[in-house]
């Protein structure tokens, strides 16, 4: 994918590998080079990858699970909002039919 930083020849590394560059002209950078400023996105491999490790195992369920809420329910646990699919603050069957969409096995 395109996206991955650390995909060699993507947009996204390209962009870093600019950003790196002392001679680059980064008046051309419509952002911002200031690391306090950035806002970092972990990279989402697809529905149902939690642990973002490019598969949807039972790894991805056993997170899944631990953060099962209910539907408008948010879970307890901050670290499940890579649970929450559909982005609408809860883990609920909706969110496990995403699962289901990527799981491997």
């Amino acid at each position: 994918m395109s996206n991955d930083p650390s995909l060699e020849g993507g947009y996204y590394g390209l962009t870093l590998e600019f950003c790196r560059d002392p001679l680059a002209d980064h008046s051309v950078i419509n952002g911002t080079l200031d690391e306090d400023e950035m806002v970092v996105h972990p990279f989402d491999h697809g529905p149902g990858d939690i642990d973002s490790d490019g598969d949807v195992d039972l790894e991805d369920y056993q997170r899944f699970q631990s953060c099962h809420s209910g539907p408008d329910v948010p879970p307890s646990d901050p670290n499940c909002d890579a649970a929450d699919f559909d982005r609408d603050n809860d883990v609920d069957m909706r969110d496990f039919t995403a699962f289901q969409d990527g799981f491997t096995g």
